[in-house]
């Protein structure tokens, strides 16, 4: 089955990326689509924190090659499934 990708990008913190993000997720998810939202915000993620979970594994173990993506799956409230990021560029190396 085919899907969509939706990209939501700015080129500094605090103008809103996570939060619109989340509301374009639950506005799909609502018409009844299933919706993954992945926190590549390298370094600057909050997805997790804003949506209150904490996540056992986080999108900088399948970019090193640690883990499939599927590992990093996190299922939040509302039915919408994120990938979470890091907070930290650390985690990267």
């Amino acid at each position: 089955m085919a899907g969509y990708v939706c990209t939501v990008a700015g080129g500094k913190g605090g103008v809103g990326k996570t939060t619109t993000a989340v509301n374009i997720a639950a506005a799909v998810e609502e018409e009844g689509y299933d919706v993954v939202v992945i926190d590549a915000d390298l370094g600057m993620a909050n997805l997790a924190a804003m949506l209150e979970v904490e996540p056992e594994e986080s999108i900088h173990e399948v970019l090193k090659g640690g883990n499939a993506v599927s590992a990093a799956l996190t299922d939040v409230q509302g039915g919408i499934t994120i990938v979470p990021g890091e907070q930290s560029l650390e985690a990267f190396a």
